[in-house]
């Protein structure tokens, strides 16, 4: 899977959390765009042998990070 479907992943729970009916949903939403950004660092990291990226605290409710670091 490409870098960016992983962003995009993350980015659509983004949206998702940000349109959530409660609390839990919410947090919901955010674990799983948290997952898609851990799932890109692995990626990344596995194809170019470097750090990764940064996985944003958890509460963000904006875009996606670059997953270049």
């Amino acid at each position: 899977m490409s870098i960016n479907k992983y962003t995009q992943n993350a980015e659509e729970c983004f949206r998702m959390a940000a349109s959530a009916k409660d609390q839990a949903e919410e947090t919901a939403w955010l674990g799983l765009a948290r997952s898609w950004l851990q799932l890109g660092r692995w990626s990344l990291k596995e194809r170019s042998g470097g750090p990764g990226i940064v996985i944003p605290a958890s509460g963000a409710r904006t875009k996606a990070p670059d997953l270049v670091a």
